[in-house]
């Protein structure tokens, strides 16, 4: 037996593991991958998403114009020398317009990233329209004027839109050359070249 030293033997702990840093309950290569997915996620959906809203504004512009065109139709021909805010309000539209705003002294309408306003109608749309209203007793067009419809930026919608009675003309407009109150959609009395008459 080895007579005692006085020296304690102190035996090495073993190194306490250092606490997980955990983000989000995530460990950092968890958060890492889900950050990644989430990134894939949003890069993916954001152009379906954009498209999805352009669809939208442009089946609602269609409805619109064609309603306001009806709308216009419906007043007695003496009637018809006014604004598109007088046509809504005369023919009682203002409450299906609520969330419209009216531009250049109530001759425009802006509602849901698309302009709205009266033109002269070209010949061949007077035509499909007289053609349209004989064919499905709808009011009589007026011989003068139709309503177009274009976007109000490239964001908020391609297509553009023409309407007469019961006539719908449509461009795609896909070089985005009329969007704004500065580009509205050319008509003179030529043939409605480019536009397509919607069933």
């Amino acid at each position: 037996m080895q007579p005692s030293t006085g020296v304690r033997t102190i035996r090495a702990m073993p190194p306490v593991p250092a606490p997980r840093r955990e983000i989000l309950g995530l460990s950092p290569s968890g958060f890492v991958s889900l950050a990644a997915v989430l990134a894939l996620l949003v890069v993916v959906s954001l152009p379906r998403l954009r498209g999805l809203a352009l669809r939208e504004n442009e089946v609602d512009a269609r409805g619109t114009v064609q309603l306001l065109a009806r709308a216009l139709a419906s007043l007695p021909p003496g009637e018809r020398d006014v604004d598109l805010e007088q046509v809504a309000q005369r023919t009682r539209l203002v409450r299906a317009l609520h969330d419209a705003e009216w531009l250049e002294d109530g001759r425009v309408l802006r509602l849901h990233g698309y302009l709205f306003e009266l033109c002269a109608a070209p010949a061949p749309l007077q035509a499909a329209g007289l053609a349209l209203s004989l064919a499905r007793t709808a009011p009589e067009p007026s011989a003068a004027l139709a309503v177009r419809a274009w976007p109000w930026s490239a964001g908020t919608g391609r297509a553009a839109f023409l309407a007469h009675s019961g006539a719908l003309f449509l461009h795609t407009n896909e070089d985005g050359r009329w969007q704004g109150l500065t580009h509205r959609p050319a008509l003179g009395p030529e043939p409605l070249e480019d536009w397509r008459l919607l069933p």
